[in-house]
């Protein structure tokens, strides 16, 4: 259980928020009696949202494949590599590949694409720790 704790006076900014998980709200209840004992009684609790996501933060690695003139392509070829194995994805109907492993320093490379486009065997693309969004480039013939 997610539970926010806060006072009135940092309630009215949010970033001072403290945010603390109890196991029951017999806990939380006690904590909130505890520390309205030794002041004016200002400490309140409520439940927190733990669904609820960080907008602009990426859940996935994206990659969007373009031609050279910045035209989506579909049906390209990667795979997504660590030291230890690689996962093949394919980009979609809107030049789209969204990988959701474990985040983790990735190295992409393109296996194939579709006839009438080609890539640079020597380029290598390496995505950051984090999830994030990159641009893959290939060559419409």
């Amino acid at each position: 259980m997610m539970i926010a704790l806060y006072d009135g006076v940092a309630a009215e900014d949010p970033r001072q928020i403290a945010v603390y998980l109890y196991i029951n709200e017999e806990a939380v209840n006690e904590t909130v009696a505890e520390a309205n004992a030794e002041g004016p009684g200002k400490y309140t609790w409520e439940y927190a949202d733990a669904d609820e996501k960080t907008e602009n933060t990426a859940q996935a690695y994206t990659v969007h494949v373009l031609d050279q003139d910045g035209n989506p392509v579909e049906g390209v070829m990667v795979n997504f590599c660590t030291d230890v194995s690689c996962v093949p994805k394919e980009s979609d109907e809107d030049a789209l590949i969204t990988f959701t492993d474990a985040p983790d320093a990735y190295h992409v490379t393109i296996v194939d694409a579709p006839d009438g486009y080609s890539w640079d065997e020597d380029y290598e693309m390496y995505t950051a720790r984090e999830y994030g969004e990159w641009v893959l480039r290939v060559r419409k013939d």
